[in-house]
């Protein structure tokens, strides 16, 4: 049994890397990409800029606010009363 060390390792992943990328034809996108969805030419780059700039931007009512950063308040305080306990547990104060 080979004795596992981060140089066989390094050269396993190595050998797997080439053993995948040999697999994947040559004009294929990244793994775990989905490649692009239109091409790069200047037009094709002017109307997705197009499309962007027409999104409205997103706006928030004095009150949705608030009541935005009231839940941000008490998620913190609930955050830190957990970790508080953790560290009790931790301690044995508890």
């Amino acid at each position: 049994m080979n004795e596992l060390t981060l140089e066989s390792l390094s050269k396993r992943l190595d050998t797997l890397e080439r053993q995948v990328n040999l697999l994947l034809p040559k004009d294929s996108d990244p793994p775990g990409t989905g490649g692009d969805e239109q091409s790069n030419e200047p037009e094709a780059i002017n109307r997705w800029l197009a499309a962007f700039d027409a999104i409205p931007p997103a706006t928030i009512t004095s009150a949705e606010e608030a009541a935005w950063q009231a839940a941000r308040v008490k998620r913190k305080n609930a955050d830190k009363a957990a970790i508080d306990q953790i560290a009790a547990d931790i301690s044995g104060k508890n």
